[in-house]
This record gives structure tokens, C-alpha cells and sequence, in this order.
């Protein structure tokens, strides 16, 4: 995700004392000749602005040919930082980067080579520092075949946008749906998913939707051994920075550090889903399409009815854990007070003070704060109390 800094048309370059390109017009556009066979360079000097983030720099060689319409140029970028330290009077510049770019096959259109440094191939270059590039054409490189010349326009600097510049964590999209009892889906049908990868070092893109098998094996599937009945499992999507393998969908054990399959090295967790017994994934829709996300059951309601008609007068753990996941403390609760004289107490810890208070036959729909192994406490304020708590879902940050 480029952005332009700085553009420097032809006319600002400057020369080395030897080996220099020249000045050539081109229906009165003033550009630069590289000659073939020989290796030629130009500078360009330039003050780096404050708004650069730190991150890196695109270097974009826009160019034409002068006569052919086939075969290949060597383009070679090297930067200079001047700072306040530098001798002026010696060159000094870092270690030079090279690509390859083919000339267009209708001769007078511009083709654009780009080259992309890290901070630290630029020399730590800083905002506010002023700095110099060569633009070199490597014409003995045997990997440069174009005949004739190479005529530059316009060198571009481009910083290179990283996720440190935009909140960590991002996602848009991405939403989890459950599709079968072996299956789920991550995105939807004609939509764009972009997420930034939980180490904050790119981005992970698709259209459409994504789908894990979870009795399947690797990219699509489960990540490493066999499913596990009554199991938490973690829904991953996982990307390929090289561009070789396509995103994927995954399930794993693991909340942290999945098994990353061959060619994968970015990650993001989307959500959480549980199979049942019989290895049944439990049906369950998931809203909001962010970092904070909202799960709901759709299986049985008395399945979720953890507690059924509690009696206890002194604050008593409920265990959750069934139906909220390692992922989160935040549950979404239905707590109902079925006595017709008795006051029902609900706290996160059988320790902690009292949040909810409900009168006799009356009820609460939301969410409510557990402790980190999935657990409330309630109590009764005298014996013949009839206290419940059921499990709508959950929510948690992904």
C-alpha cells in the first residue's frame, strides 16, 4: 500500500562525473537516455518528508524505450543519507537494489519499474533528513537484453505503509458461519475480508468466503492430529506473503500458535467454535464484523441451562466452560430468578461483590463478566430459592 512522497521529473537529476546518462527530447519531453551494453546513472536529491512513516520506500523508474518493443532492463536504486555527519565530498552510498522490467510492446508507452527498500536498506534514513538516490542502468547485466535506449520520466519515492501505522488489531470482514457439523465459513459471498495478521506485519485479503473442514488436514482443515469431541477449537485465517499459497480457513487447539501448514506465515484469528459428543460442530451465528465480536448459540436452549433451579444461600461457582470459551470472560447470560419470594444474587467470583440483584420472578438478558475459567457465582438470599442461568453465547476480541 504505497504512498507518494516525493516525485523528481528529469530535469531535477544531477550527473556523476563518469559513466552519467544523458538529456534526449522526446516530442519536446525532456527525458533521460541509458544507453544499452554500458552502465549509466543519474541522482536525485531530495528532502524526506515529514510525513513519512518510518516503514520503507518505493523507488518507481517511470520509463519508455526509445525504439524497441521487446526485452529487458536492468534498473539498479542505491540510496544516500546525508544527515549531519556525512562527508559530501565522498559518495557514500548503501548497498544498491536491482530489478528486472520488460519494455512495452507499443514503443512510446510508459512502463513503471519499482523497487522496495526497508529502513534500513535506505541507511535509517529519517523524516526531515535530506538524502540522494542513484538510478542506475545496468547494462552489463547479462539479464539486460533491450536494445537501444532507456528513457526515464519521472523517478517516484513512495513510503511503504506498514499495520503499525493503522490500529493493531484491524479487521473488516471476516465474519464466521456456521455450515455443517464438520464445516464453517469465514467472509461472504461477493465480499471484500481484510484483516491485519496478529503479528501486525501485513495484511491478509480475500473475496467471498473461505471454508475449514474440520475433519480435513491442514490449510481448509485442522491444523495438526485428529478432532477431539467436546472441544473448544480456534478458527484461523491464514495467508502466504509470498503470494505462492492462497488464504485459507483452519481449525486448531491452539488460541496462540497454531500449526502453520507448508508456505504459510501469517495468521489471524477470526473466532471460536465447539463440537458437541458426537463430534458435531454446535450451530451458532456470529454478528459484527470487527475486533469485537458477538456469538450466539442456536442449538437447544436446555442444553445451555447450566444452572436449573439452584437453591444455594451462600455465593456458589457455575461452571460456563461448556458454553463460553477459553477466548473470552465476557458471557451473554439469561439469569432468572423463578422464586415468587426469594431474592436471587449473581456475582463473577464467589468472592467478589455482588453485580446483579433480582427480585422474585423476575429476569436479566445480557451480558455478564466471568471469571478467566468460565465461571459465576450466585446465591439465593434464604433457602426455597429456584435460581437459573442459561448461555445465549458469548463475545470476545479477535
Amino acid at each position: 500500500m504505497p504512498s507518494t512522497l516525493q516525485t523528481f521529473p528529469s530535469l531535477t537529476a544531477t550527473f556523476p562525473t563518469s559513466d552519467a546518462a544523458t538529456f534526449t527530447v522526446r516530442n519536446t519531453h525532456r527525458l533521460l537516455a541509458f544507453p544499452a551494453g554500458v552502465d549509466r546513472s543519474a541522482y536525485f536529491t531530495g528532502v524526506l518528508p515529514e510525513a513519512y512513516g518510518g516503514a520503507g520506500l518505493t523507488v518507481g523508474i517511470e520509463w519508455i524505450a526509445a525504439s524497441a518493443t521487446a526485452g529487458d532492463v536492468v534498473w539498479g536504486v542505491a540510496f544516500e543519507r546525508h544527515g549531519q555527519v556525512l562527508d559530501l565530498d565522498t559518495d557514500s552510498f548503501a548497498t544498491e537494489k536491482t530489478t528486472t522490467s520488460t519494455a512495452q510492446s507499443t514503443n512510446g508507452v510508459k512502463r513503471v519499474a519499482e523497487i522496495t527498500f526497508t529502513n534500513t536498506e535506505i541507511d535509517g534514513l529519517l523524516a526531515g533528513e535530506q538524502y540522494r538516490i542513484r538510478v542506475r542502468r545496468v547494462g552489463t547485466n547479462g539479464s539486460d537484453t533491450m536494445s537501444g535506449d532507456a528513457q526515464v520520466a519521472i523517478v517516484t519515492i513512495s513510503q511503504v505503509l506498514d499495520l503499525f501505522q493503522i490500529p493493531r488489531g484491524y479487521i473488516s470482514g471476516g465474519l464466521l458461519a456456521w455450515a455443517s457439523a464438520s464445516t464453517v465459513t469465514v467472509g461472504e459471498s461477493g465480499e471484500v475480508s481484510l484483516m491485519a495478521d496478529d503479528g501486525a506485519s501485513a495484511w491478509i485479503e480475500f473475496t467471498g468466503t473461505l471454508t475449514a473442514d474440520i475433519t480435513a488436514s491442514g490449510a481448509g482443515g485442522l491444523d495438526t492430529g485428529s478432532e477431539a469431541s467436546s472441544t473448544w477449537y480456534a478458527v484461523w485465517v491464514i495467508d502466504d506473503s509470498s503470494g505462492t499459497n492462497s488464504p485459507a480457513a483452519m481449525f486448531s487447539t491452539s488460541f496462540t500458535s497454531p500449526t502453520m501448514p507448508s508456505g504459510y506465515d501469517l495468521k489471524r484469528r477470526v473466532g471460536t467454535v465447539r463440537n458437541n459428543t458426537s463430534s458435531n460442530i454446535i450451530d451458532f451465528v456470529q454478528a459484527h464484523s470487527g475486533s469485537c465480536r458477538r456469538f450466539n448459540w442456536r442449538d437447544t436452549f436446555a442444553n445451555r441451562t447450566l444452572l436449573s433451579g439452584g437453591t444455594a444461600t451462600t455465593p456458589t461457582s457455575v461452571d460456563l466452560s461448556t458454553y463460553v470459551p477459553p477466548s473470552t470472560q465476557i458471557a451473554d447470560l439469561a439469569i432468572f430468578n423463578n422464586s415468587t419470594v426469594r431474592t436471587m444474587r449473581a456475582y463473577t467470583n464467589t468472592t467478589d461483590p455482588i453485580i446483579l440483584q433480582l427480585g422474585p420472578s423476575s429476569e436479566y438478558l445480557a451480558l455478564f463478566p466471568t471469571t478467566s475459567s468460565q465461571t459465576v457465582a450466585y446465591d439465593n438470599d434464604s433457602g426455597g430459592g429456584d435460581a437459573n442461568i442459561a448461555v445465549y453465547g458469548w463475545q470476545e476480541e479477535v
